[in-house]
This record gives structure tokens, C-alpha cells and sequence, in this order.
């Protein structure tokens, strides 16, 4: 079954080879701006492949509630981020599927209620920004939602930074 499930996704993959790969640069933008410490490198070759991010951004980052290590589930998360936000990116990182959105709507909000009872996912949501260069502290404010609800015993929900940045602090 493992093998199979393996060779479905690899076949699902392939047949959404185009779409996918239009977004590598920024998904590894994404990835740079969370794991490196300077930041510089990874601004300059913004400026210089002339990336451009939404005007207002949100952090949408969903971890399972039960850790799995599997890639290939964790890439199938992320498809189902981006079907809910076609004008986002996302990026893998440490066990939280990320995605980088303009918006949050009401029917995408629905949507995520409807992936957490579906998938037995937390995913929380940072505030707005507007500098790319702030991706990874929003990055963790949405990590930190689902961090700080589960220490309240609350999990499979969709949690906005806002109503856990006090604890934060």
C-alpha cells in the first residue's frame, strides 16, 4: 500500500509538473528567507530576478497533529493549501507546510475549517505584512498559534496569531 500510494503521487506530480514548477523560485525564496541568517543574498537575488510578492501578505502554515515524517503526505498537504489559495506559495520547513498568501477570505477560511477535520491538521494564521524580508517572523507567529493553542490542549482548529500572541510575549 505504501509503495502504491507512492506511485499515485509520483504519477499526480508528474501530471502537474508545469504548474508546480513555475513557482520553484519562490518556494526556494521562501525556504532561504526561513533558514538562512542573512538575509542579504536572498534579498539581492529577489531584487535581481525581480520576484515580486503580494502588496499585503499572511503566513497560512498547517502541521499535522499527529507528526508524520512523510514527504509525499506533507507535499500532498501543500497541494490542497494551494488549490485553497491558487495566488499563493508555499514551502516545507521543519514539519509545517507554509504558504504565503495576500488574503485570508471568509470561503478560504471555510475551506481551511474543512482541511482540518478532513486531514487532522492545526494551521494557524500570522498577521498582515508587507515586507518580504518579514516572512520568517510571521512564519513564526503562525507556528507559534498552533504551538501555544496545544499547550491549552486545543488542536485541529484554525488559530489566528491574534488570539495567542500574548502568550507569545
Amino acid at each position: 500500500l505504501p509503495l502504491l500510494g507512492k506511485i499515485l503521487f509520483e504519477a499526480y506530480s508528474r501530471e502537474h509538473f508545469f504548474s508546480v514548477n513555475q513557482d520553484s523560485a519562490y518556494d526556494t525564496v521562501l525556504y532561504d528567507l526561513l533558514d538562512k541568517d542573512d538575509l542579504a543574498d536572498t534579498l539581492e537575488y529577489i531584487a535581481l530576478q525581480e520576484i515580486k510578492f503580494p502588496d499585503q501578505m499572511h503566513v497560512v502554515t498547517a502541521r499535522f497533529v499527529k507528526r508524520t515524517e512523510n514527504r509525499y503526505i506533507k507535499q500532498a498537504l501543500g497541494m490542497k493549501l494551494s488549490q485553497i489559495f491558487p495566488q499563493g506559495f508555499s514551502v516545507l520547513y521543519k514539519g509545517y507546510v507554509s504558504i504565503l498568501v495576500p488574503s485570508v477570505s471568509p470561503e478560504q477560511k471555510q475551506s481551511l475549517n474543512e482541511l482540518v477535520q478532513s486531514e487532522n491538521v492545526s494551521i494557524g494564521i500570522s498577521w498582515s505584512f508587507h515586507d518580504i524580508a518579514q516572512f520568517k517572523r510571521h512564519f513564526n507567529q503562525s507556528a507559534s498559534a498552533i504551538k501555544q493553542a496545544e499547550r491549552f490542549g486545543i488542536s485541529g482548529e484554525v488559530l489566528n496569531y491574534s488570539d495567542y500572541f500574548f502568550y507569545d510575549l
